[in-house]
């Protein structure tokens, strides 16, 4: 997100984008729990240090996409199909907030034809101008959907791992990774690498498949 300094406009779109996805994110998650019993979700989200996760905020800075804190939703006493929903309510309020950010650009007058081929990637590198109005609500959207895309990756803390947990076994092998992936955090410093560090010939392949995923999604849009 910091490499798009040079568009001051477009790097606002890009924060507000982040800020509001998470907050959605994380709320709509405590929303849905409290739907299902958990009074005391809604109280965790209304503190901007329930929310903003240092590393996601960091990957969000130096990457574009990053990751709020994911409330811990009840499981116990609760079926298996109604804690997916709790979990994926969260990705769902971003990639809301994001297709408002798109009719926002489609309302500001921005041209329909370049959400075919706009990626994150160019935001980040300032490669687009365009009326102020429309670059931040088209950086807003794209930054709010790219958020929502990386939140189902299946490592933690990200809500794809809580999902993908929901639905693993008991064997020693599942408990090592848990282990490792999570009490040890080598799931955070494997997001970081895979977001971050280029891996090949090319960028680094998570932020490319973020990238790749939300360019459809805004083909669709078109």
């Amino acid at each position: 997100m910091l490499r798009a300094l040079a568009h001051p406009v477009t790097f606002l779109g890009l924060l507000a984008g982040f800020l509001v996805a998470i907050a959605a994110h994380a709320a709509a998650q405590a929303a849905a729990a409290r739907g299902y019993g958990d009074r005391r979700a809604l109280r965790e989200v209304r503190r901007p240090q329930r929310i903003i996760d240092p590393f996601g905020a960091v990957a969000a800075a130096i990457a574009g996409p990053g990751w709020g804190v994911t409330p811990q939703p009840p499981i116990r006493g609760r079926g298996r199909g109604r804690v997916v929903a709790m979990l994926l309510a969260g990705p769902a309020a971003a990639l809301l907030v994001g297709a408002l950010g798109i009719v926002g650009y489609l309302a500001a007058g921005g041209p329909s034809f370049l959400l075919e081929f706009v990626r994150l990637s160019d935001l980040l590198q300032s490669r687009l101008g365009g009326p102020a109005g429309q670059m931040f609500a088209l950086s807003f959207g794209i930054e709010a959907l790219a958020v929502a895309v990386l939140s189902l990756v299946p490592l933690p803390p990200l809500t794809g791992w809580r999902v993908l947990m929901l639905f693993s076994g008991r064997s020693a092998g599942w408990q090592r990774a848990r282990e490792y992936l999570e009490e040890r955090n080598f799931g955070v410093v494997a997001l970081l690498i895979l977001l971050l560090i280029p891996l090949g010939i090319g960028g680094p392949i998570l932020l490319e498949l973020v990238d790749w995923i939300v360019g459809l999604l805004l083909g669709i849009a078109a």
